[in-house]
């Protein structure tokens, strides 16, 4: 579309926005779980997934799937849930070959069976599916390709099925043209911040709200405030004591008893007693990339402090940590882990005036911009929140020791 003009007397067609088939409750609970429900399907769908999750299968799959989210789904709620969305307790029917996506479904290209429904990745499964389903011989340069989805994502799911396209399904004498752009727009880079609606935003980042953080903020900006300080930084010296700071909370973990351990692994609001320690990684130099996090969040809470809306408790360990950085690393070190407690051992309720209010979820959105305002993929956050949590557990370890 680079370079058109159109004629001063006509306009360009508006695109068709259907109401989406996602939707939460009005609690907004099965969005802090991961999922949504596909109206047409009356199914939970997990957002980070694309599947179809079956009620009694969505306690186990966010355990086993997103163990590192850290989520605990309350059963009752989910039964009430279940109970008034109408939510069936099997994947759907397998839909006709003229099906419509279902939104929040993976997709893929795949071929098709000449002789029945049934859609594969590669045309050599096509090949030989028929000849032992149907007992006929196939080429396979003769196939026919296609979209495709299946509900389930499980290894051993093989019922693919055929479906067309949203766009080719807009009843307007504008889909064609829709239909062209959407493939010219395919081979763009990313829109910036500037120019996105919430017709752009992922499911995900729907349900994240964090589009509201960043509007109106110098992309640059957001990701400066994160930028480890360079050797010419007054702040410089925070990541010599950030270093010695969880190297003593890593140092314990190996004088301290496995049942002690496996309590602190253990999430306090879940039933289940976790038999895997926390433990020392493998390899040595994993260490660095956990203290990369605090020395950026750290570094967050002293550049950004009056806009960041900290508590008066909070904002007085900040400028305790400023004060004390050029007096030596054991002094910063006991700084930083009252700061970090501070932050840690508390809730950070959202109001309707601040949606954000607690500086860690705010570093974790800044870590999620890219150069050009656009966030980052759901998939990319989950190993950020993966270190903090054994960055929190460290520290909490290491007040339990010295206490």
């Amino acid at each position: 579309m680079t370079g058109r003009v159109w004629p001063p007397a006509t306009q360009p067609p508006k695109p068709i926005v259907a109401p989406s088939d996602l939707y939460d409750v009005p609690s907004a609970v099965l969005a802090t779980w991961g999922l949504l429900i596909n109206r047409c399907l009356k199914s939970f769908v997990c957002i980070l997934c694309e599947a179809v999750i079956v009620p009694h299968h969505v306690v186990s799959h966010i355990h086993n799937k997103h163990k590192d989210a850290r989520v605990q789904v309350n059963k009752a709620a989910l039964e009430e849930i279940v109970q008034q969305e109408d939510i069936i307790s099997t994947y759907p029917n397998i839909p006709p070959p003229d099906q419509v996506e279902f939104e929040g479904i993976h997709r893929a290209w795949g071929h098709a069976c000449p002789l029945c429904p049934a859609m594969f990745h590669c045309p050599k499964d096509v090949v030989a599916h028929c000849r032992h389903k149907h007992h006929q011989e196939v080429l396979a340069e003769q196939l026919e390709g296609g979209w495709m989805q299946r509900f389930s994502v499980m290894p051993q799911a093989k019922s693919w099925f055929r479906v067309v396209p949203r766009s080719a399904q807009l009843c307007s004498v504008s889909a064609g043209y829709l239909a062209a752009m959407q493939k010219e727009l395919d081979a763009r880079p990313s829109l910036p911040s500037s120019q996105l609606d919430h017709h752009h935003i992922s499911p995900w980042h729907v349900t994240t709200r964090w589009m509201q953080y960043i509007e109106g903020k110098d992309t640059t900006r957001i990701r400066d405030l994160i930028e480890p300080p360079k050797e010419d930084d007054p702040l410089f010296s925070i990541i010599a004591s950030v270093r010695r700071y969880l190297q003593e909370a890593y140092d314990l973990i190996p004088q301290t008893s496995k049942v002690c351990l496996q309590i602190l692994n253990t999430d306090t609001i879940s039933e289940d007693y976790n038999h895997h320690p926390f433990g020392q990684h493998q390899l040595n130099d994993t260490l660095r990339a956990y203290m990369w996090f605090i020395i950026q969040l750290l570094c967050l809470l002293l550049h950004a402090q009056p806009q960041l809306n900290l508590s008066q408790d909070v904002a007085q360990l900040v400028n305790s940590l400023r004060l004390v950085l050029s007096l030596g690393v054991e002094e910063a070190k006991e700084a930083i882990h009252k700061l970090l407690l501070s932050l840690w051992m508390r809730e950070w309720p959202p109001s309707a005036g601040n949606l954000f209010p607690d500086p860690t979820v705010q570093f974790v959105i800044h870590t999620q911009v890219n150069c050009d305002g656009s966030l980052k993929k759901a998939e990319e956050v989950t190993g950020v929140f993966a270190k903090l949590v054994y960055d929190m557990v460290s520290s909490l370890f290491l007040s339990l020791r010295s206490s």
